[in-house]
């Protein structure tokens, strides 16, 4: 996991109004499917594919999506785990109000194990370790559709290496489950 990964205020702008415009051209902009979040005059709204999952947040009042969370689905070959590789771009007005935990929490909650990119902000590594106090975690070795569990405390260097990803889960897929069996495709070190 390395925290190299810089978005300009700019280019989150970009992909907000890219996202906003998507929906507005899909009728989806305005609507009943919109729920609330934490924050005041901030909504919801999910949107699927086959391979992604999608939670757009707009601000009521001004009618602007202003986040924009993206699920990656990456089930490991032979495992019944739902593992989601998430990736957020937020408009800075409404970083720092707990919506990227909320969204992050919803999904672990819903049964989903969420493992980091290889890359992030450093903004996404604050966010992961925060989780970390809510949520079981612990570490796991990405290689192509498998994944190695590592345990719950590595070295800085083991941490540095790309194939290390942090993996978060909630109460539905413990890690005694997820890397307990090798039959799931999921082998534990050592």
């Amino acid at each position: 996991m390395r925290f190299d990964v810089h978005y300009t205020d700019a280019m989150v702008e970009r992909d907000l109004r890219d996202a906003q415009a998507r929906l507005l051209e899909a009728g989806l902009l305005a609507g009943d499917a919109w729920r609330p979040t934490i924050v005041c005059d901030v909504s919801w709204l999910a949107r699927e594919t086959p391979e992604h999952r999608f939670v757009y947040l707009k601000d009521a009042r001004l009618d602007s999506v202003v986040g924009v969370f993206s699920f990656q689905s990456s089930r490991p070959r032979r495992s019944s785990a739902a593992v989601e590789v998430p990736h957020a771009k937020l408009r800075r007005a409404y970083r720092g109000f707990g919506l990227a935990s909320w969204v992050y929490g919803c999904a672990l909650d819903s049964g989903v194990c969420l493992v980091s990119s290889a890359r992030q902000s450093p903004a996404a590594g604050r966010l992961w370790q925060a989780l970390t106090r809510r949520y079981a975690h612990g570490y796991v070795w990405v290689e192509r559709r498998s994944m190695r569990y590592l345990g719950t405390e590595l070295s800085e260097a083991q941490k540095a290496q790309l194939a290390v990803r942090m993996m978060l889960h909630g109460p539905r897929y413990p890690l005694e489950a997820l890397f307990e069996a090798p039959r799931q495709g999921l082998r534990r070190q050592g």
